[in-house]
């Protein structure tokens, strides 16, 4: 068999559920024997699930805040720093999940970009004109063609982008006890909707506001926040002080998210890979998000793996109580990583795209 020739393929992660997505595709593509160029922007936990990952990455950039003007200065500056590393290395394709600065930066220097995408209606135009290839799920290629995504850009792969990943997660039987929760106690996870996406509505935080309003005739819940920002938290956080809610607390530490998703009872979120992991992971998953219903979350609404809290009357009916696991549990493996690693060598500046 004909050996693969190296490539250097330089993939830029600037969200953190961006680094367990990558994880086993770089795993691949090492495998591979390809040259890995790795970039990650510092924010959420973004850099610290690199290092709990054991991926060495080069930091560019910083958080643009909630801002349009500093947003788009923000991603200009990392565009031109991107540019200004990566240049003399020479990558022969550019990889991301929606990393808007590398697509512009790539553009720019004549390298295919290659972009993976779960939610069709984020900002399209840059990947419209920079991408060469949009990889999305098979479920949502019909929608990303809707919306306005080139019929010879896009490309479907057969899962979701968390099945990517899944398949790696082994549970931890002891993992509620290393968090300090007794068995008996009915855990809720919760993340708040962002304050500062684009994508932001008044009514997911007002739905999320009743959330943490319920919790209050909830006492035997314990409810851990995982905030994506420190706006999320300090709005969260002045809630629960001016109505007296007490039984929340603030995760401040990076934990490993598939084992607390799995091992909560209920999850409640503003949308977005959280609810998308808690769903195929099993766990009852609501999700609070107002916004344009991308065509993933439509799938798992009608498969019954999300639920959609639409009212104030919805979150008052919502049930708290505890949901049995077993350590036994396992994602069945699709393959998924070694799909897209095909995608990604097809699609370089060594070869036709």
């Amino acid at each position: 068999m004909t050996q693969q020739p190296k490539m250097r393929v330089w993939v830029d992660m600037d969200n953190s559920p961006h680094v367990p997505f990558f994880a086993p595709i770089l795993r691949e593509l090492q495998r591979r024997r390809h040259q890995l160029i790795l970039t990650a922007r510092p924010y959420a936990q973004t850099l610290e699930l690199t290092r709990m990952f054991g991926i060495q990455v080069h930091s560019v950039g910083s958080y643009g805040g909630k801002q349009p003007f500093s947003k788009l200065w923000t991603l200009i500056r990392r565009a031109q720093q991107l540019w200004k590393m990566v240049r003399p290395l020479r990558p022969d394709v550019a990889v991301s999940h929606g990393s808007r600065a590398q697509v512009v930066a790539a553009a720019t220097l004549g390298i295919p970009a290659v972009v993976c995408l779960d939610y069709e209606w984020t900002e399209r135009w840059i990947f419209r004109w920079g991408a060469r290839r949009v990889l999305v799920p098979e479920v949502a290629v019909a929608a990303a063609l809707k919306a306005g995504f080139a019929q010879s850009q896009v490309r479907g792969y057969p899962g979701l982008k968390e099945e990517v990943y899944l398949p790696d997660f082994i549970p931890e039987p002891d993992f509620r006890a290393q968090l300090g929760i007794a068995e008996d106690v009915c855990l809720m996870v919760l993340r708040p909707p962002s304050l500062t996406a684009n994508y932001r509505t008044v009514r997911t935080q007002r739905l999320f506001e009743a959330v943490l309003y319920r919790l209050r005739q909830e006492p035997s819940v314990v409810a851990l926040l995982l905030p994506r920002s420190r706006q999320d938290r300090e709005w969260v956080m002045g809630i629960c002080r001016a109505q007296n809610i007490a039984n929340i607390r603030i995760v401040d530490r990076v934990l490993p998210g598939l084992q607390l998703l799995y091992w909560a009872d209920v999850v409640i979120s503003g949308g977005g890979t959280m609810n998308r992991e808690a769903a195929l992971l099993g766990t009852p998953t609501y999700s609070v998000f107002a916004g344009p219903i991308g065509a993933v979350d439509h799938w798992l609404l009608q498969t019954g793996r999300l639920r959609l809290l639409r009212s104030v009357e919805d979150v008052a009916q919502l049930r708290c109580q505890r949901f049995p696991r077993t350590p036994s549990w396992r994602y069945p493996d699709k393959g998924l990583a070694a799909v897209i690693a095909d995608f990604i060598e097809d699609c370089s500046s060594a070869r036709s795209c």
